[in-house]
């Protein structure tokens, strides 16, 4: 079961991670160059801090850093699909509006809980179509790590920081093979935009806040 959610999981996990750091990365590029506007800075404050209310107006359990979700995910015996959605589309506008609005705080677990959401989305439509998959919280350690792999460019504290937090050890391995897989699509992204003329920017790490 785990061989199969590794497969799962990888890359949508790997894809969200990258579409939060691109915006983070992209974000942080336009505050600097247009920070001596204070008219700017003060219409993405305004901005990002009226979508971050939105969503978690919304979505309640994507308020702070996502710890909230995580803590509901980790004991629930059956996942709804809002909980998902709150997961990723939630959490990711959320956390991309408080980023581009210029707030403090960290990008860890942000990225742990869209990485864990979109590797639970995919893994839930398996289900349906009749794959076996382990239980949820195992999908969402698994999501997590490959996101933190690519999200952080952090692999190998990837492959040991899910496991250790959760205590679940025996995942070691599996979490070794996502982020194995995860690591190689977001490299393979890489070439095909430096092939287009583009890069994106390596090296973006935050504590969480």
């Amino acid at each position: 079961d785990q061989a199969v959610a590794v497969c799962i999981v990888a890359l949508p996990a790997a894809l969200a991670a990258r579409v939060l750091v691109e915006g983070r990365t992209r974000l942080a590029t336009l505050r600097v160059v247009r920070v001596t506007s204070a008219r700017f800075r003060v219409v993405t404050a305004i901005a990002g801090a009226a979508i971050a209310a939105a969503v978690v107006a919304r979505y309640p359990l994507t308020a702070g850093n996502g710890m909230d979700v995580l803590r509901d995910v980790s004991t629930a015996t059956d996942v709804a699909g809002a909980l998902v959605v709150a997961m990723v589309l939630a959490k990711l506008v959320g956390a991309l509006a408080t980023f581009g609005s210029g707030a403090p705080g960290g990008a860890l677990t942000p990225t742990i809980v869209v990485g864990g959401g979109a590797g639970l989305a995919v893994a839930m439509l398996a289900e349906r179509l009749g794959w076996a998959t382990p239980g949820t919280w195992t999908i969402v350690v698994l999501g997590g790590a490959a996101a933190i792999a690519v999200g952080l460019r952090a692999p190998l504290t990837a492959v040991v920081l899910l496991p250790e937090l959760t205590g679940g050890y025996a995942l070691v391995p599996a979490c070794a093979a996502v982020v194995l897989l995860a690591v190689a699509f977001d490299r393979s992204l890489d070439a095909a935009e430096r092939r287009w003329g583009g890069k994106l920017p390596v090296g973006v790490h935050d504590e969480d806040g």
